[in-house]
């Protein structure tokens, strides 16, 4: 149950529509640019989570 909790928290970001959005009306040339920075960052983040909750899991 705590992995659930941690994995949703942690939450991967396929398609970051707001930032896309926010990023179309202010003028730039190719708003969409972000996804696949944002898609391997939140992805990374996803794995520290899962790894931190592993150790914790272990010690506790």
């Amino acid at each position: 149950m705590c992995m659930f909790l941690v994995i949703n928290a942690s939450s991967i970001q396929i398609l970051p529509m707001t930032l896309i959005a926010i990023r179309g009306s202010a003028g730039s040339a190719n708003p969409a640019e972000i996804v696949l920075p944002t898609l391997i960052t939140t992805a990374f983040n996803t794995l520290v989570a899962i790894v931190a909750a592993k150790i914790m899991e272990r010690r506790y």
